[in-house]
């Protein structure tokens, strides 16, 4: 949590963790104050750049 908040203090606008056992990725979305999971094989849309997915395979 401590390195989520001097990431977000600094400016970083979207914070990803991708947890490879679990196959899932959260998503934080600090401009929106917002945190979405996905798992491995979605769609992901990338905030800050309009349009843009990312898919994580294993």
């Amino acid at each position: 949590m401590e390195k989520l908040f001097k990431y977000r203090m600094a400016g970083v606008r979207e914070y990803w963790i991708v947890d490879p056992e679990k196959q899932r990725i959260m998503v934080y979305w600090f401009e929106h104050d917002v945190v979405e999971q996905y798992d491995f094989g979605t769609d992901i849309p990338v905030g800050i750049y309009e349009g843009f997915h990312i898919n994580l395979l294993l």
